[in-house]
């Protein structure tokens, strides 16, 4: 994942204050961009996704996907949080509602 990921991102995630809107100048109307790694933990590894869509009455949308690959009970897991892009604080603020999310995911199930 971390090969495939776009450089730019551990920039942003860096710098928070970042023009965010920036990783949106290249995403095509209905294209999923792979941004990157965002974090790793032990057992966790999360990525963010940008997505630019227009809505049937014809609205631009943007939003962010977090996504978090791991394994439970020997399998594959991606478990994903789809958000709206909501200025420079989505990013950070989505991972850390999905690193809450995947911790009561482990919680509620037990190895």
């Amino acid at each position: 994942m971390r090969a495939k990921g776009d450089e730019r991102l551990a920039g942003i995630m860096r710098d928070r204050k970042s023009d965010i809107e920036s990783i949106f100048k290249d995403v095509k109307i209905n294209e999923m961009r792979f941004l990157g790694v965002l974090a790793e933990e032990a057992d966790v590894c999360y990525t963010a996704q940008a997505q630019s869509f227009v809505t049937e009455a014809g609205v631009d949308k943007k939003q962010i996907n977090i996504s978090a690959a791991t394994a439970l009970r020997g399998k594959f897991v991606v478990f994903h949080l789809y958000a709206p892009f909501d200025g420079n604080t989505s990013v950070s603020k989505l991972l850390d509602q999905h690193k809450k999310n995947v911790a009561a995911f482990f919680a509620a199930n037990p190895t």
